[in-house]
């Protein structure tokens, strides 16, 4: 996620990234310059409902959960094409509050997701 930007990309080969500029995202964070054509950067998603993206989590059906941390705390689900499912407020307060994500569970029907409200000092459980 760039939260300056509004943006969110998938890099491949990830593991092999510990080569400095091997992967150049250009002003604007949609357009990358690849060292190798193995390993570089696909733009997912960009623009609104993003909002400052903080944090991600990936859900057992390869969907992405994003958390926006400016004007509201909400998630976002995406699919891998780049296709918005839904949005979830989950904290009303206007500054930012979520910071962490993790999903837990093995399929759709016993998905967990817990994410840090540092806006109430907790860890909440969000269920489908």
């Amino acid at each position: 996620m760039d939260g300056v930007d509004n943006t969110v990309v998938e890099f491949t080969n990830a593991t092999g990234l510990g080569e400095a500029n091997k992967i150049i995202v250009e002003t604007g964070g949609k357009k990358f310059k690849c060292k190798h054509r193995t390993t570089c950067g696909k733009l997912i998603y960009s623009g609104a409902p993003l909002d400052a993206p903080e944090a991600a989590a990936i859900l057992p059906n390869g969907n992405l959960i994003v958390a926006n941390t400016a004007g509201g705390n909400t998630l976002v689900e995406l699919t891998p094409a780049g296709k918005v499912l839904d949005t979830k407020v989950v904290d009303k307060r206007k500054t930012q509050g979520i910071f962490g994500l993790i999903a837990s569970g093995s399929n759709d029907n016993d998905t967990v997701l817990f994410f840090s409200d540092t806006n109430g000092n907790n860890v909440q459980e969000l269920k489908r």
